[in-house]
C-alpha cells in the first residue's frame, strides 16, 4: 500500500510542477504578446560543430536578425531556436541557406529592455504543451493528491 501511495504522491507532485511551469509559460507569453512588433533582417549565419552534449557530427547552425529600436541597433539570435541543431553540418547550412541574407522577419521587442526579443509568430518550442494541458495537469494533480490523502 505505501507503494502506491508514493507513486500517487510523486505524481501529484510531477503534475503540480507541470501545473505552476504551464502557468509560468502562459503568463509570460501573455506578456509578451504586448510587446510592440519590429521588422528585422538577417545579418549573419554561423555553422560550428556542436559540443560533446549533442552526437558525434551534429553542428549547430544560428540566423542572426539586426533591427532597430529608438535609434539604436540591436541583434538578436534565436530565429527558430528549438530547430538549431542538425545531425549534419549540410543540413545546418542547408537550413542557412533557406535564410539568405536580407530576409525579413518580425519580432516582438520588450519595450523596457529592447535586447530582449522574439521572433512573430511566437515558435512554441518544444515545452509548450505544458500551457495547452495546464488544466487537465491541474485536474491530475488534484486527483492524486485527494487520493493520496484520503484513500490512505
Amino acid at each position: 500500500m505505501q507503494a502506491i501511495q508514493g507513486i500517487l504522491f510523486a505524481v501529484a507532485f510531477l503534475s503540480l510542477l507541470a501545473t505552476l511551469l504551464g502557468a509560468y509559460n502562459l503568463r509570460r507569453r501573455c506578456a509578451q504578446d504586448s510587446w510592440p512588433t519590429l521588422p528585422a533582417t538577417v545579418a549573419e549565419h554561423q555553422c560550428w560543430e556542436a559540443s560533446d552534449d549533442f552526437p558525434t557530427g551534429s553542428h549547430i547552425a544560428v540566423i542572426y536578425l539586426t533591427y532597430q529600436w529608438d535609434g539604436q541597433s540591436y541583434r538578436h539570435g534565436k530565429l527558430h531556436a528549438a530547430q538549431q541543431v542538425f545531425p549534419s553540418r549540410a543540413l545546418a547550412e542547408a537550413h542557412l541557406a533557406a535564410h539568405p541574407f536580407g530576409e525579413r522577419h518580425t519580432l516582438r521587442v520588450n519595450p523596457h529592455k529592447p535586447s530582449d526579443a522574439i521572433v512573430h509568430p511566437i515558435d512554441p518550442g518544444p515545452a509548450s504543451y505544458l500551457h495547452r494541458y495546464g488544466l487537465a495537469t491541474f485536474i491530475a494533480s488534484s486527483l492524486a493528491l485527494l487520493a493520496t490523502f484520503f484513500l490512505f
